[in-house]
Protein backbone atom coordinates (compact mmCIF):
# COMPACT_ATOMS: atom_id res chain seq x y z
CA UNK A 1 0.00 0.00 0.00
CA UNK A 2 1.32 3.44 -1.05
CA UNK A 3 1.47 6.32 1.76
CA UNK A 4 1.41 9.89 1.15
CA UNK A 5 2.66 12.20 3.68
CA UNK A 6 0.90 15.44 4.00
CA UNK A 7 2.91 18.52 4.83
CA UNK A 8 0.98 21.25 6.31
CA UNK A 9 3.21 24.61 5.95
CA UNK A 10 2.74 28.01 4.95
CA UNK A 11 5.08 30.08 3.90
CA UNK A 12 6.52 33.95 3.38
CA UNK A 13 8.02 34.81 0.40
CA UNK A 14 11.48 35.26 -0.64
CA UNK A 15 13.24 36.13 -3.82
CA UNK A 16 11.45 36.66 -7.16
CA UNK A 17 11.45 33.43 -9.16
CA UNK A 18 8.88 34.51 -12.30
CA UNK A 19 10.65 32.92 -15.06
CA UNK A 20 12.45 30.21 -13.56
CA UNK A 21 12.34 26.95 -14.80
CA UNK A 22 13.86 23.45 -13.64
CA UNK A 23 16.52 21.67 -15.65
CA UNK A 24 17.89 17.66 -15.11
CA UNK A 25 21.94 17.48 -15.12
CA UNK A 26 23.56 14.06 -15.27
CA UNK A 27 26.91 13.18 -15.49
CA UNK A 28 28.03 13.49 -19.79
CA UNK A 29 30.33 11.33 -19.44
CA UNK A 30 29.56 7.51 -20.02
CA UNK A 31 29.77 5.40 -16.10
CA UNK A 32 31.08 1.73 -15.14
CA UNK A 33 27.84 -0.36 -14.72
CA UNK A 34 28.71 -0.39 -10.94
CA UNK A 35 29.27 3.06 -10.00
CA UNK A 36 26.57 5.67 -9.00
CA UNK A 37 25.39 8.81 -10.79
CA UNK A 38 24.34 11.78 -8.87
CA UNK A 39 21.38 13.96 -10.37
CA UNK A 40 21.41 17.47 -10.13
CA UNK A 41 18.25 19.26 -10.19
CA UNK A 42 18.35 23.38 -11.06
CA UNK A 43 16.52 26.41 -10.72
CA UNK A 44 17.94 28.67 -13.42
CA UNK A 45 16.98 32.11 -14.12
CA UNK A 46 16.38 34.08 -17.40
CA UNK A 47 20.01 36.09 -16.47
CA UNK A 48 23.29 35.53 -14.81
CA UNK A 49 22.27 38.00 -12.15
CA UNK A 50 18.70 36.32 -11.47
CA UNK A 51 20.35 32.91 -10.76
CA UNK A 52 22.57 34.63 -8.51
CA UNK A 53 19.68 36.01 -6.57
CA UNK A 54 17.46 33.53 -7.04
CA UNK A 55 15.84 31.77 -4.05
CA UNK A 56 13.17 28.93 -3.45
CA UNK A 57 10.67 28.65 -0.46
CA UNK A 58 8.78 25.53 -2.11
CA UNK A 59 9.14 22.64 -4.63
CA UNK A 60 7.06 19.60 -5.17
CA UNK A 61 7.40 17.24 -8.18
CA UNK A 62 7.88 13.75 -8.78
CA UNK A 63 11.37 11.73 -10.79
CA UNK A 64 10.67 8.98 -12.64
CA UNK A 65 13.68 7.11 -13.81
CA UNK A 66 14.23 3.76 -15.81
CA UNK A 67 13.15 0.84 -13.86
CA UNK A 68 16.31 -0.78 -14.17
CA UNK A 69 17.79 2.19 -11.96
CA UNK A 70 17.30 2.68 -8.00
CA UNK A 71 17.33 5.50 -6.23
CA UNK A 72 20.12 5.40 -3.58
CA UNK A 73 18.48 5.65 -0.07
CA UNK A 74 18.84 9.02 1.67
CA UNK A 75 20.94 10.48 -1.14
CA UNK A 76 18.75 13.38 -1.45
CA UNK A 77 20.15 16.80 -0.66
CA UNK A 78 19.53 20.31 -0.74
CA UNK A 79 21.34 23.46 0.14
CA UNK A 80 18.23 25.31 -0.22
CA UNK A 81 16.26 24.24 2.53
CA UNK A 82 17.24 24.01 6.05
CA UNK A 83 15.88 21.66 9.04
CA UNK A 84 11.80 22.36 10.81
CA UNK A 85 13.90 23.25 14.12
CA UNK A 86 15.79 25.80 12.38
CA UNK A 87 13.51 27.36 10.69
CA UNK A 88 10.59 28.04 13.66
CA UNK A 89 13.48 29.15 15.66
CA UNK A 90 14.21 31.94 13.13
CA UNK A 91 10.49 32.49 12.94
CA UNK A 92 9.97 33.17 16.50
CA UNK A 93 8.00 31.60 19.14
CA UNK A 94 4.85 33.91 18.75
CA UNK A 95 1.94 33.38 16.95
CA UNK A 96 2.99 33.27 13.05
CA UNK A 97 0.42 33.48 9.97
CA UNK A 98 2.08 32.49 7.92
CA UNK A 99 3.28 29.11 9.84
CA UNK A 100 0.62 26.05 10.44
CA UNK A 101 0.63 22.33 12.06
CA UNK A 102 3.25 19.83 10.62
CA UNK A 103 1.26 16.61 10.39
CA UNK A 104 4.20 14.35 11.82
CA UNK A 105 7.37 14.81 12.78
CA UNK A 106 10.30 15.08 10.09
CA UNK A 107 14.60 15.88 10.69
CA UNK A 108 13.83 18.16 7.26
CA UNK A 109 10.85 20.07 5.75
CA UNK A 110 11.74 17.51 2.53
CA UNK A 111 9.70 14.69 2.29
CA UNK A 112 10.64 11.98 -0.08
CA UNK A 113 8.60 9.23 -1.11
CA UNK A 114 10.05 6.68 -3.23
CA UNK A 115 8.63 3.49 -5.11
CA UNK A 116 11.50 1.71 -6.59
CA UNK A 117 9.30 -1.01 -8.56
CA UNK A 118 8.02 1.90 -10.26
CA UNK A 119 10.68 3.93 -10.74
CA UNK A 120 9.58 7.19 -9.18
CA UNK A 121 10.68 9.49 -6.02
CA UNK A 122 8.27 12.05 -4.99
CA UNK A 123 9.95 15.25 -3.73
CA UNK A 124 7.95 17.78 -1.63
CA UNK A 125 9.75 20.56 0.28
CA UNK A 126 8.64 24.08 2.17
CA UNK A 127 10.07 26.63 4.42
CA UNK A 128 8.65 29.00 6.97
CA UNK A 129 11.76 31.53 6.29
CA UNK A 130 13.56 33.19 3.60
CA UNK A 131 15.64 30.62 1.73
CA UNK A 132 19.86 30.35 1.79
CA UNK A 133 21.15 30.61 -1.96
CA UNK A 134 23.25 28.24 -3.89
CA UNK A 135 25.63 29.43 -6.64
CA UNK A 136 25.11 27.22 -8.90
CA UNK A 137 20.98 27.32 -8.34
CA UNK A 138 21.19 23.70 -7.65
CA UNK A 139 17.88 22.88 -5.99
CA UNK A 140 18.29 19.48 -5.25
CA UNK A 141 20.64 16.47 -6.09
CA UNK A 142 20.17 12.92 -5.70
CA UNK A 143 21.73 9.76 -6.43
CA UNK A 144 21.05 6.76 -9.05
CA UNK A 145 22.49 3.67 -10.01
CA UNK A 146 22.01 0.61 -11.45
CA UNK A 147 19.93 -2.50 -9.64
CA UNK A 148 21.76 -5.46 -10.75
CA UNK A 149 24.67 -5.21 -13.06
CA UNK A 150 24.40 -8.68 -13.80
CA UNK A 151 21.16 -8.49 -15.64
CA UNK A 152 21.16 -5.07 -17.50
CA UNK A 153 23.23 -3.89 -20.27
CA UNK A 154 24.64 -0.95 -21.11
CA UNK A 155 23.21 2.49 -22.62
CA UNK A 156 20.91 5.21 -21.48
CA UNK A 157 18.76 5.53 -19.14
CA UNK A 158 16.23 8.49 -18.68
CA UNK A 159 15.63 10.85 -15.68
CA UNK A 160 12.63 12.93 -15.89
CA UNK A 161 10.91 15.58 -13.98
CA UNK A 162 7.35 15.82 -13.76
CA UNK A 163 3.72 16.73 -12.49
CA UNK A 164 2.92 14.07 -8.70
CA UNK A 165 -0.37 12.39 -8.94
CA UNK A 166 -1.75 11.70 -5.42
CA UNK A 167 -4.48 9.82 -4.38
CA UNK A 168 -5.09 10.89 -0.54
CA UNK A 169 -8.58 11.14 -0.39
CA UNK A 170 -8.37 12.04 3.35
CA UNK A 171 -6.10 15.30 1.48
CA UNK A 172 -9.00 15.84 -0.81
CA UNK A 173 -7.84 14.08 -3.67
CA UNK A 174 -9.47 11.32 -5.97
CA UNK A 175 -8.84 7.80 -4.72
CA UNK A 176 -8.01 7.39 -9.12
CA UNK A 177 -4.88 9.49 -8.20
CA UNK A 178 -4.54 13.47 -9.56
CA UNK A 179 -1.80 15.49 -10.82
CA UNK A 180 -0.96 18.57 -9.01
CA UNK A 181 1.65 21.70 -10.39
CA UNK A 182 4.88 21.33 -9.87
CA UNK A 183 5.94 24.49 -7.91
CA UNK A 184 9.28 25.95 -7.78
CA UNK A 185 9.65 29.46 -5.51
CA UNK A 186 7.34 32.18 -5.22
CA UNK A 187 6.05 35.65 -5.96
CA UNK A 188 7.36 38.33 -3.43
CA UNK A 189 4.31 40.40 -4.83
CA UNK A 190 1.77 38.45 -3.45
CA UNK A 191 1.05 36.79 0.21
CA UNK A 192 1.82 33.51 0.81
CA UNK A 193 -1.70 32.30 0.95
CA UNK A 194 -3.04 33.97 -2.19
CA UNK A 195 -3.90 31.99 -5.67
CA UNK A 196 -0.33 32.67 -7.55
CA UNK A 197 2.22 32.85 -5.33
CA UNK A 198 3.76 30.02 -6.26
CA UNK A 199 4.89 30.29 -10.15
CA UNK A 200 3.93 27.21 -11.58
CA UNK A 201 6.71 25.84 -13.22
CA UNK A 202 4.86 22.56 -15.07
CA UNK A 203 1.11 22.70 -15.21
CA UNK A 204 -0.59 19.44 -14.02
CA UNK A 205 -1.98 19.37 -18.13
CA UNK A 206 1.55 19.94 -19.58
CA UNK A 207 3.87 17.17 -20.71
CA UNK A 208 7.28 16.26 -18.46
CA UNK A 209 9.93 18.67 -18.87
CA UNK A 210 13.37 18.08 -17.44
CA UNK A 211 14.29 14.90 -19.16
CA UNK A 212 17.97 13.97 -19.15
CA UNK A 213 19.90 10.86 -18.88
CA UNK A 214 22.30 8.58 -17.33
CA UNK A 215 24.84 6.39 -19.43
CA UNK A 216 26.25 3.39 -18.44
CA UNK A 217 28.71 1.69 -20.40
CA UNK A 218 30.17 -1.92 -20.16
CA UNK A 219 33.62 -2.30 -17.93
CA UNK A 220 35.76 -4.09 -20.65
CA UNK A 221 38.19 -3.96 -18.53
CA UNK A 222 36.93 -7.12 -16.31
CA UNK A 223 37.73 -10.26 -17.91
CA UNK A 224 34.12 -11.81 -16.09
CA UNK A 225 31.11 -9.35 -16.56
CA UNK A 226 29.00 -9.50 -14.09
CA UNK A 227 31.24 -12.13 -12.13
CA UNK A 228 33.31 -10.37 -10.02
CA UNK A 229 35.86 -12.92 -8.65
CA UNK A 230 35.46 -15.09 -11.65
CA UNK A 231 34.65 -17.92 -10.44
CA UNK A 232 32.01 -19.08 -12.95
CA UNK A 233 28.95 -17.11 -10.81
CA UNK A 234 27.31 -14.07 -11.42
CA UNK A 235 27.19 -11.62 -8.36
CA UNK A 236 23.48 -11.76 -8.57
CA UNK A 237 23.24 -15.25 -7.12
CA UNK A 238 26.48 -15.01 -4.93
CA UNK A 239 24.18 -13.58 -2.04
CA UNK A 240 26.90 -13.51 0.86
CA UNK A 241 24.77 -15.25 3.78
CA UNK A 242 27.03 -18.15 4.21
CA UNK A 243 23.39 -20.58 3.84
CA UNK A 244 23.57 -22.16 0.49
CA UNK A 245 19.91 -22.31 -1.02
CA UNK A 246 20.02 -23.17 -4.65
CA UNK A 247 22.47 -22.70 -7.49
CA UNK A 248 20.13 -18.97 -7.68
CA UNK A 249 21.16 -18.45 -4.14
CA UNK A 250 24.33 -19.63 -3.65
CA UNK A 251 25.15 -17.92 -0.04
CA UNK A 252 28.63 -17.24 -1.20
CA UNK A 253 31.18 -14.59 -1.52
CA UNK A 254 31.11 -13.07 -4.97
CA UNK A 255 34.54 -11.52 -4.16
CA UNK A 256 36.17 -14.69 -3.28
CA UNK A 257 36.06 -17.80 -5.96
CA UNK A 258 36.95 -20.39 -3.31
CA UNK A 259 34.51 -19.23 0.00
CA UNK A 260 35.04 -21.92 1.88
CA UNK A 261 38.92 -22.18 0.68
CA UNK A 262 38.88 -26.28 -0.20
CA UNK A 263 40.85 -25.38 -3.58
CA UNK A 264 37.66 -25.49 -5.39
CA UNK A 265 36.05 -22.79 -7.52
CA UNK A 266 32.51 -21.64 -6.44
CA UNK A 267 30.75 -22.07 -9.37
CA UNK A 268 32.40 -25.84 -10.13
CA UNK A 269 30.98 -26.91 -6.38
CA UNK A 270 27.55 -25.38 -6.97
CA UNK A 271 26.70 -28.54 -9.80
CA UNK A 272 28.52 -31.27 -7.49
CA UNK A 273 28.45 -30.95 -3.89
CA UNK A 274 28.35 -27.42 -1.15
CA UNK A 275 30.54 -24.81 -1.99
CA UNK A 276 30.72 -23.38 1.18
CA UNK A 277 31.65 -26.76 2.90
CA UNK A 278 35.24 -28.32 3.13
CA UNK A 279 34.23 -32.10 1.35
CA UNK A 280 37.26 -34.09 0.72
CA UNK A 281 34.79 -36.21 -0.80
CA UNK A 282 33.84 -33.73 -3.72
CA UNK A 283 35.46 -34.80 -6.82
CA UNK A 284 34.80 -31.91 -9.48
CA UNK A 285 34.76 -33.49 -13.29
CA UNK A 286 37.71 -33.47 -14.92
CA UNK A 287 39.12 -34.49 -18.34
CA UNK A 288 40.19 -38.06 -18.07
CA UNK A 289 40.97 -40.15 -20.89
CA UNK A 290 37.98 -42.64 -21.26
CA UNK A 291 36.14 -40.57 -18.99
CA UNK A 292 32.40 -40.91 -20.73
CA UNK A 293 30.37 -39.95 -17.91
CA UNK A 294 32.18 -37.35 -16.47
CA UNK A 295 33.20 -38.34 -12.85
CA UNK A 296 36.61 -38.00 -13.25
CA UNK A 297 37.15 -42.06 -12.94
CA UNK A 298 36.99 -44.85 -16.15
CA UNK A 299 34.90 -47.28 -15.00
CA UNK A 300 32.62 -49.79 -16.25
CA UNK A 301 30.16 -47.37 -16.45
CA UNK A 302 31.59 -45.54 -19.04
CA UNK A 303 31.58 -48.42 -21.71
CA UNK A 304 30.09 -47.44 -24.65
CA UNK A 305 27.91 -49.72 -27.02
CA UNK A 306 27.74 -49.91 -30.74
CA UNK A 307 24.74 -51.21 -32.56
CA UNK A 308 24.34 -51.62 -36.62
CA UNK A 309 27.98 -50.82 -37.76
CA UNK A 310 28.69 -51.36 -41.65
CA UNK A 311 32.31 -52.74 -42.10
CA UNK A 312 33.42 -52.26 -45.64
CA UNK A 313 35.26 -55.07 -47.42
CA UNK A 314 39.04 -54.56 -48.34
CA UNK A 315 39.47 -54.68 -52.05
CA UNK A 316 41.15 -58.02 -51.42
CA UNK A 317 38.38 -59.53 -49.56
CA UNK A 318 36.35 -59.11 -52.17
CA UNK A 319 38.22 -60.36 -55.19
CA UNK A 320 39.01 -63.47 -53.03
CA UNK A 321 35.14 -63.92 -52.96
CA UNK A 322 35.11 -64.24 -56.29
Amino acid sequence: MKKFMILFVCLIFVGNAFGATLTVDAPEEALGMTEIATIEIRLDGLTDTEKTYMGSSGAAFTIEYDENLLYVPDSLNTTFFDTFQAQFTAAGTSPNPYTGPVNGIYSSPVVVNNDDIAGKTMVAAARCTPTSTSSENILFTFQVQLQDTSDVKAGDYNITVKPTILNNTDAGYSADGEPIDVVVGSDPNKQPTDEGAYPVIIAKNMSPVGNSKVTYKADETHPCPGDSDCDGLLDSVETNTGVYVSPQNTGTDPNNEDTDDDGKKDGDEVEHCNPLVKDPECVIPGCVNGDVNGDSEVTAADAVSAFNLSLLPSSSWTEAQK
